[in-house]
């Protein structure tokens, strides 16, 4: 008696595939009162993860990340103190500009006042010298009034324009100190974006650098070393620079 190795369905003489899962027979003769027997499982297994093998750079590679992370050691120095700089200079309140338009009249209104004042004042003692009898008093009382007010209104022009003057530097000091430390404040933020970015690309090429030789004079000298035709490996480069020593 024969039966499918796969399926264990029971197989007429000459058939060569299994009617029911369309297997390649391969006969297995069961003695009688046996049970077919099965085909076997296959156990499925886990595919087995290789370790990872560390890549190697080449010495000109080596040698291209080492000069870019002395580059960005020297533009992290300067972009750090002018970070210090620009934020002693910028102001991040809000603060508003003042219009620079000044009137004359804001400044030159008082003098006018002053000088219609002691017109009054002297056609008032004209006024009473006159009823007093008071002959000469009278026209003096008047001509004083008229001339002293006209003074102060001729004075108060000059006076009135250099107070203008004034006001207009202040206003204008006052809007050049927020123009400066907006500025201030938008080339800060350039520049913490820049000084993160230089930071981020030190990090990435440091694992590279020994601790000791993380500076820009070191690493220079390590460069230096390293670009000779004996030294193929950082190592090397780094014992050849303490043997110096």
């Amino acid at each position: 008696m024969a039966f499918c190795s796969k399926c264990g369905l029971k197989l007429e003489e000459g058939d060569l595939f299994c009617p029911k899962c369309g297997a390649k027979a391969r006969i297995l003769e069961e003695t009688a009162g046996q049970e077919p027997s099965k085909a076997p499982v296959e156990e499925v297994k886990e595919p087995v993860q290789e370790a990872s093998v560390p890549v190697t750079i080449s010495k000109g590679e080596a040698i291209r990340r080492l000069e870019r992370y002395r580059k960005n050691l020297v533009n992290q120095k300067q972009l750090r103190e002018k970070k210090t700089s620009l934020a002693s200079r910028a102001d991040s309140r809000e603060r508003p500009m003042l219009s620079e338009s000044a009137p004359f009249i804001k400044f030159y209104w008082k003098f006018i006042l002053i000088g219609v004042l002691i017109i009054m004042a002297g056609y008032i003692l004209m006024i009473i010298s006159a009823l007093k009898g008071w002959g000469f008093e009278t026209m003096l009382f008047l001509w004083g009034g008229i001339i002293g007010g006209l003074i102060t209104i001729l004075v108060g022009i000059g006076a009135a324009k250099r107070s203008q003057r004034a006001a207009v530097y202040v206003i204008k000091e006052h809007n050049g100190k927020i123009k400066r430390s907006r500025q201030s404040a938008e080339e800060l933020s350039k520049v913490s974006s820049e000084l993160s970015r230089v930071d981020k690309l030190i990090r990435e090429d440091c694992e590279m650098v020994p601790m000791n030789y993380r500076t820009a004079d070191k690493i220079s000298k390590l460069i230096m070393v390293f670009k000779g035709p004996d030294v193929n490996t950082i190592e090397e480069a780094i014992a050849k620079l303490e043997n110096k020593k």
